[in-house]
């Protein structure tokens, strides 16, 4: 072989391979499009880091599921993303509440440090670090599709997302599971591939009244007992299966399941009449605070694992960061913990417990506050300086001072465990029980006085929490029987019968006279009555007065239960009737006094009660002169006496200082 043939072989050699791979290139991509068809999606590009999907359903039982073991209904699609997830069997929300389950699902932070207690409330504004705050900072896309109205924008829980869709009604039609998934796949449809994406979705079908799927008016329940609403929450839950089947099935077909991070859980459960709750909020138990935990992991890994210790939603925020290997500095800390080590088996802790607490029954009706140890196979309730200790394989508590005296006399060992879990609880309040965020109120809303004026400030956030605050009242176990009655009265209002839903309330207030949640309900129903009678005006000033009276009522009833600030509130909204019924002078020299009672102008009181009466003053004042000159000078005043609240009544001041008429009801309107 001659040298000068070497290079010439060599030539021919590239040329070949060149062409080998030209065709395998054209023949995979030939092969790729008879795999995917015309009308599939192309999968995206691999990701730096995966998706994270957190679907909340609220009011969701893990016990109703069968996954977790139900037989009375099947839940296939759960049951499908189960077998491909992690699924904690015993998961526990920290508040059986809305915006407060949700503010530490979202923050990682327990309610006894983030001091958001109540539904209506907003989010501390400095030092609390939500989720897709921290996400967004490490390239992801967030976007929210939430549906329960305590998580509006107002609310504050919309920081750190790029997209929040909160129109969960559109008139009277409601988007519910399926509006929302649906609006989640276009969102995930219009990003980049590519592109990291967090989607938080909160799904609101299971709220009350229950039998939303239920199309012959049979079916519907007339009383709202135990047994006529568990089979309309049971085929609620089935219609939302099917839902979750095909978004599941979607996010398939979009290429973002097998690599994502999913987790499905609930803000808490429905308490279906067990322990005398129909819905939920006042009390502790595993009917409201037993919530499913699902967690499927890219790539499938771990698949079909359960884990059995007890785990909180404060836990999902640490272990989405691990799992998309986002660090954070030591600025942030997190009541919950990163729950991998339990996922792959490394840590099987059945020592954990779980603290619960729900504070809507003292703020709202003087009742003992609900603090709550749930561990792996008992639980301890303290309210009002009494136990209560509940022993799964036990069917009754054993309440009182002397825990378990007659229950076992001699297992002195379990009295022992309920002074030790007190001492626990006393330790968790004396290092978060002071804790320096503040949550507010949402800005008062000029535009719906009416609203305004039902909207009840009833949380002290800035008090420090004592084991010893609610000693004087009564634990909220022994007001089961009136809890359970409101929670009827709310169900039938919800259905939209509201004469029923009236005298089940004044049945209520025959017994417990002093029930400030159902005497708040009753106006709200008067209201709600004048509105719908605002063609005949006799009947209408009719129910604004008896909404009046009410609230006068109210006013009592809260001064009697050392809820002053509360009083405060329904002295105002008793005035607010007051003034649609043409009580001008009244009005405004009450008004006028409760101010001059708490400093100049009221600079003591609370800012969103303080809003309430200098509306109260000057709108009153404004309706006694006819003057265009006097009412522009008013309006002056308003403006000056509000401060930084002004810009919220900019409208309303807008109209005073152009003297134009100001309407408060539909008799003016």
């Amino acid at each position: 072989m001659t040298e000068s043939a070497q290079p010439s072989r060599a030539v021919h050699r590239i040329v070949a391979l060149c062409v080998l791979l030209i065709a395998a290139f054209v023949i995979g991509i030939y092969l790729k499009d008879r795999h995917n068809g015309p009308d599939k999606p192309l999968k995206p590009a691999s990701q730096a880091r995966p998706d994270v999907i957190l679907i909340s359903i609220s009011g969701l039982r893990a016990c109703h599921l069968s996954c977790y073991g139900y037989v009375e209904k099947e839940t296939p699609e759960f049951d499908r993303l189960a077998a491909q997830s992690v699924l904690f069997e015993r998961c526990f929300t920290p508040c059986p509440l809305c915006l407060p389950a949700h503010t530490s699902m979202l923050s990682g932070i327990l309610p006894l440090h983030h001091r958001v207690r109540d539904d209506g409330m907003r989010i501390p504004e400095q030092g609390l670090t939500l989720l897709p705050e921290v996400l967004a900072q490490h390239g992801y896309q967030c976007a929210a599709f939430v549906n329960a109205p305590a998580l509006d924008v107002s609310s504050g829980l919309n920081r750190g997302f790029h997209h929040y869709d909160g129109q969960w009604r559109t008139g009277e039609k409601e988007r519910g599971a399926r509006g929302t998934f649906d609006g989640a796949e276009r969102w995930l449809r219009s990003q980049a591939a590519g592109t990291s994406s967090f989607l938080f979705l909160q799904i609101n079908d299971l709220r009350p009244p229950f039998g939303s799927e239920a199309t012959d008016a049979h079916k519907k329940p007339q009383d709202y007992l135990p047994e006529e609403i568990i089979p309309l929450y049971n085929e609620d839950i089935a219609a939302l299966d099917r839902q979750l089947g095909k978004f599941i099935a979607r996010l398939r077909d979009l290429g973002r399941f097998e690599n994502s991070l999913i987790i499905l859980t609930a803000d808490h459960g429905t308490g279906l009449g067990d322990n005398s709750e129909l819905t939920n909020g006042f009390l502790a138990f595993d009917s409201t605070t037993h919530v499913p935990l699902l967690i499927h992991l890219p790539r499938n890994e771990e698949a079909g694992r359960r884990t059995s210790g007890v785990v909180q939603t404060v836990d999902i925020v640490p272990t989405v960061l691990s799992g998309v290997a986002v660090a954070v500095d030591e600025s942030h800390f997190f009541h919950g913990r990163d729950l991998r080590p339990v996922i792959d088996g490394s840590l099987d802790d059945k020592k954990r417990e779980a603290y619960i607490e729900c504070f809507a029954g003292y703020e709202r009706n003087g009742w003992g506050i609900v603090r709550a140890l749930r561990r792996y196979d008992d639980l301890i309730v303290f309210s009002a300086n009494t136990p209560e200790y509940y022993r799964m394989d036990y069917p009754e508590a054993i309440v009182g001072p002397n825990l378990l005296e007659d229950f076992d006399k001699a297992d002195k060992a379990l009295q022992d465990v309920s002074r030790e879990a007190r001492a626990r609880i006393v330790r968790h309040l004396d290092d978060h029980g002071a804790s320096p965020l503040t949550p507010t109120r949402p800005a008062p809303m000029a535009l719906h006085p009416e609203r305004m004026f039902e909207a009840m400030d009833t949380v002290n956030p800035s008090r420090r929490d004592s084991i010893f605050e609610d000693r004087d009242a009564k634990p909220a176990k022994s007001m089961s029987d009136a809890m359970r009655q409101f929670q009827r009265a709310e169900l039938l209002l919800n259905a939209g019968d509201l004469y029923r839903a009236r005298d089940a309330l004044q049945a209520l207030l025959s017994q417990y006279a002093n029930h400030l949640d159902a005497i708040r309900l009753l106006a709200h129903i008067d209201h709600e009555l004048a509105a719908h009678y605002s063609g005949e005006p006799e009947r209408m000033r009719q129910f604004i007065d008896d909404a009046a009276f009410q609230y006068g009522r109210a006013v009592v009833a809260a001064e009697s239960v050392k809820r002053d600030a509360l009083a405060l509130h329904f002295r105002a909204a008793e005035l607010f009737d007051q003034l649609r019924l043409g009580q001008y002078e009244t009005v405004r020299s009450k008004a006028e006094a409760k101010l001059a009672e708490h400093g100049n102008e009221g600079e003591r009181m609370e800012t969103s009660v303080r809003a309430k009466f200098l509306w109260l003053k000057y709108v009153a004042a404004y309706k006694l002169n006819d003057r265009p000159d006097k009412r522009v000078q008013i309006g002056v005043l308003f403006d000056q006496a509000l401060g930084p609240l002004a810009s919220s009544f900019a409208p309303l001041i807008e109209q005073m200082r152009k003297a134009e008429p100001v309407l408060l009801a539909p008799m003016e309107r």
